[in-house]
């Protein structure tokens, strides 16, 4: 699996993380944090392109002790030639930290 894109504010930090399965893409939204934070996160996913179209939100909560990180949101989709995706991963702790990762990719 690797790592996409990467955001951080204060303690917490926010990645997307991509493994090919064939002829589908696995996507991850994971958070992490070095103190212990609890929150939500929104995962969004717009896809569109020759093979179809797809739009995907999450929401999600997260409960973290410090240094850990969690997989808080999974994506699997179908790409074909010239099909584009766009992602947006936010965390927002409950204390108003917020992490924002973004990624776009094409086929």
């Amino acid at each position: 699996m690797s790592v996409i894109a990467r955001a951080s504010s204060g303690p917490l930090a926010c990645e997307i993380r991509k493994a090919s399965i064939g002829d589908a893409v696995q996507l991850t939204g994971v958070v992490s944090s070095s103190v212990a934070l609890s929150g939500q996160v929104r995962f969004v996913l717009t896809k569109s392109g020759p093979s179809g179209n797809s739009n995907v939100s999450q929401g999600n909560a997260f409960d973290l002790a410090a240094g850990a990180e969690d997989h808080v949101s999974h994506v699997t989709i179908n790409l074909g030639q010239q099909d584009r995706a766009m992602l947006e991963f936010v965390a927002t702790s409950k204390d108003g930290v917020t992490c924002r990762a973004t990624a776009t990719f094409e086929f």
